[in-house]
């Protein structure tokens, strides 16, 4: 989980730079593209700190230096040994390791990576070619399986995996992550069967999991794609592997919790053919998943079915031979895809939805993205479909298509693909095919005659402003749609700016049903005297196609200083929400006066960041809910003015909680015990300079990583006197500062600083050498003041 430190201040300030530059161009274009600056705006919070928007990869040199060969420094291979109470033995002849000879057995808390003790342990894991695991090992920790055989170079077979039991290493909750990363990485696995590794209802963190395997294929393998969360850089140089099939176990059909596939199969020089055969209706991210493949031939993505898909930057960038894309009912709808069919000069045909191309084509078109659709520079290319023959500007306008339909678009004539570079769209005498441009989510929009009254209309469904009383009304007649492909209500709107200085009031005055996923993102961001919205319980979900998908709130209140919002009533069906800044910037005074369904959030990354006026916030659901969805709350009140926290809800896969209370100095509680976080991999800086803490309650939070970087400074410059969390907790903490000095712990560079805990008063180093309690009693520590 190491990352590169600044990255995220870097790409804000070049974000910012790069925006600046945009918005001084187009003020010297045409009239037609006046709008460049607008939609810059509207596209900030998706470019900023977003590193996948910015055309490189972040990971390369972590994903070097994780696949190091082995260092033995000549010692023999170990022959015996015990895995955290897991015995195992080693046979030199046959070059064949057994694990659990003797009976079932468990690899306890706090247990290391696997044969990485001394350098002979590190000889056994270089040499082996086959580990077989003969009884049940029930494991402990959810991260204890991560880079289990990395870099092990000769192991081909690995037999009975699903003797790894992943169900009950923490018997409170039954819904984690599981940490498969590194697992097979360096390895030349050509054999395991995860057929019958069942994982129960936990997710599975499967980055670069056989990331520069040999790995030749993987048919009989039988993946747990179906569980899976996060795959990025999965099979990142897995340089003989030649076709893949993405596919559930069992006949699952659907991963709802699929939402990273980053990187997944870049650099795989001899992948041929990729077929994604399971719908994964809320992945984001798919950059640079194909690049430089330089062998793929045709990637059949029909069956990923997304519609949250917002990275999508290098997709296939420098796949040279690649001809065939099929994208059948993935939504390109929101984000900006730059390069995604960079260097692909062979590709002659592609299946999008018509909207697709429709947004595609804008975004590049406005000189915010660049490939985003092949050959897209070369204007003189056709592409036929539904018996036309148009380029992309015109299939872009075209009426002949509806938004919601696919159609497989191949190139008219190859010869056209040599031929030099069009300066100016030439005209089409196939123009009565066309509408007007692309896309029209704003037309019609009138000023009356008294200039008192704007009126609008967002893909078929009406509003109207009041410049008198600042009120926003949409649909004021009647219910209405916002057809599906029509992009956010910022996108290309010409009176943004009068929107945003003007309203003070929102109202929903009939039903007005959404049709995209993306549709309410950053919907009044930097609506600056925005105070009241009524009637959101009028928003329609139940046209969004995916059941079970997420539906993108990001940054739709940002800048705003809204006050009454109230969500108790809004039926979101089936559906979880992206809450990603949702309330950044904001001014307001009473969170939980909107009744936030937080049971329902996925991601809560500065969610209130920025946010001033807030003062107690409590995180609740309906009794006995989970937030089973929840699984980064970065920067969630960083920077805020809010004073204490009140986390009542279960949030098992929570596992990001980096910098969530960063900077806010009126905090003085947080009482986190509800949270229940037992997954969490990232905590760094999460009470950085939050100087009147008092207190902080995290007893069921389990800490996973074994990357020290994944929980510097927590506590550095806070007042803390009173802190829970369990033994096993409190001593990963400790561990933390012994292997980096960094201030995992309040006040612990001071050595003469005692705690009260279970009637005794001890330093940090003295309670961590009392091996009396166990790793899961919590502990309530109060700093003692002399008196």
């Amino acid at each position: 989980m190491s990352r590169i430190r600044g990255w995220r201040q870097w790409c804000a300030l070049v974000t910012a730079s790069m925006c600046m530059l945009m918005s001084s161009v187009t003020g010297a274009a045409s009239a037609q593209d006046t709008t460049v600056s607008q939609h810059n705006d509207a596209m900030q919070d998706v470019l900023a700190d977003n590193p996948d928007e910015t055309g490189q990869s972040l990971d390369q040199d972590h994903q070097e230096a994780m696949l190091q060969p082995l260092q033995t420094h000549g010692a023999a291979p170990e022959t015996h040994g015990y895995w955290g109470g897991a015995e195992w033995t080693y046979d030199v002849a046959t070059k064949t390791l057994v694990m659990a000879p003797q009976g079932d057995t468990h690899v306890v808390y706090g247990t290391a990576e696997f044969l990485t003790k001394n350098d002979g342990e590190l000889a056994t894991k270089s040499e082996v070619e086959t580990v077989r695991i003969d009884h049940t090992i029930d494991l402990w920790n959810p991260s204890q399986l991560a880079s289990m055989f990395r870099n092990a170079r000769n192991l081909t077979t690995v037999q009975n995996i699903h003797n790894l039991k992943v169900k009950r290493y923490f018997p409170k909750e039954k819904e984690c992550w599981i940490d498969l990363s590194y697992m097979f990485a360096g390895t030349n696995i050509q054999s395991v069967d995860f057929s019958q590794w069942d994982f129960g209802d936990h997710i599975i963190n499967a980055n670069s999991m056989f990331a520069q395997a040999t790995t030749v294929a993987t048919t009989d393998f039988n993946i747990p794609f179906e569980r899976i969360g996060t795959a990025r850089d999965m099979f990142w140089r897995a340089g003989n592997l030649e076709r893949i099939n993405i596919a559930g176990r069992s006949g699952v059909k659907t991963a709802q919790w699929f939402t990273d596939a980053y990187g997944m199969f870049e650099n795989c020089d001899h992948l041929r053919k990729v077929v994604w055969k399971l719908a994964t209706p809320n992945l984001e991210r798919l950059a640079w998943a194909f690049a430089r493949c330089g062998a793929l031939e045709e990637a059949d993505l029909n069956g990923m079915q997304s519609s949250a898909m917002r990275y999508s930057s290098q997709l296939f960038t420098d796949c040279s031979k690649l001809k065939t894309v099929d994208l059948t009912g993935t939504h390109f709808l929101a984000g900006i895809s730059t390069d995604m069919f960079a260097n692909t000069a062979q590709l002659t045909s592609i299946t999008l939805l018509k909207a697709a191309v429709k947004y595609l084509y804008t975004v590049n078109n406005k000189a915010l993205g660049s490939n985003m659709l092949p050959h897209i520079a070369k204007t003189n290319v056709r592409w036929n479909a539904e018996n036309k023959s148009l380029s992309w500007q015109a299939w872009a306008k075209a009426i002949a298509l509806s938004d919601e339909s696919s159609a497989r678009f191949m190139i008219s004539s190859q010869a056209a693909l040599t031929e030099p570079l069009t300066a100016v769209e030439p005209q089409h005498a196939d123009s009565s095919d066309t509408a007007q441009a692309a896309p029209q989510s704003q037309s019609g929009q009138t000023w009356s005659e008294q200039n008192s009254v704007i009126n609008g209309d967002w893909g078929g469904t009406p509003w109207t402003l009041n410049r008198t009383t600042g009120e926003l009304v949409f649909a004021p007649d009647k219910s209405a749609d916002v057809a599906f492909g029509t992009p956010m209500f910022s996108f290309d709107n010409q009176h943004i700016d009068e929107l945003r200085d003007l309203t003070k009031t929102v109202r929903f005055a009939h039903i007005v049903r959404i049709h995209g996923a993306h549709q309410l993102e950053a919907m009044f961001s930097n609506f600056g005297n925005l105070e009241s919205v009524e009637g959101f319980e009028n928003i329609d979900f139940g046209k969004i196609p995916d059941t079970g998908c997420t539906l993108s709130m990001r940054n739709m209140f940002a800048g705003t200083h809204v006050q009454k919002l109230d969500l108790s009533k809004v039926y979101f069906r089936k559906h979880t929400i992206n809450t990603r800044g949702m309330f950044e910037r904001a001014t307001i005074t009473n969170v939980d006066s909107f009744h936030i369904p937080y049971e329902r959030v996925t991601n809560a990354e500065r969610m209130f960041s920025q946010a001033q006026g807030i003062d107690h916030v409590e995180i609740a659901g309906p009794d006995r809910s989970k937030a089973m969805y929840l699984t980064t709350a970065e920067e969630m009140f960083a920077h805020s003015s809010v004073t204490s926290v009140n986390w009542k809800l279960a949030s098992p896969r929570l596992s990001n909680l980096r910098s969530m209370f960063l900077y806010c100095r009126e905090l003085v509680g947080a009482h986190l015990n509800g949270m229940a976080a037992t997954s969490v991999q990232i905590m760094d800086d999460m009470f950085y300079c939050c100087r009147k803490l008092d207190t902080v309650r995290l007893i069921d939070t389990m800490l996973t990583s074994y990357d020290p970087e994944d929980y510097n400074n927590i506590f550095r410059d806070t007042a803390i006197q009173k802190i829970s969390f369990s033994k096993y907790t409190f001593d990963q903490l400790y561990q933390q500062f012994e292997h980096t000095d960094c201030a995992s712990l309040p006040d612990i560079y001071d050595s003469s600083v005692l705690w009260n805990g279970y009637y005794m008063r001890r330093t940090w180093e003295g309670w961590k050498n009392d091996t009396s309690i166990s790793a899961q009693s919590g502990i309530d520590f109060t700093r003692y003041i002399p008196r």
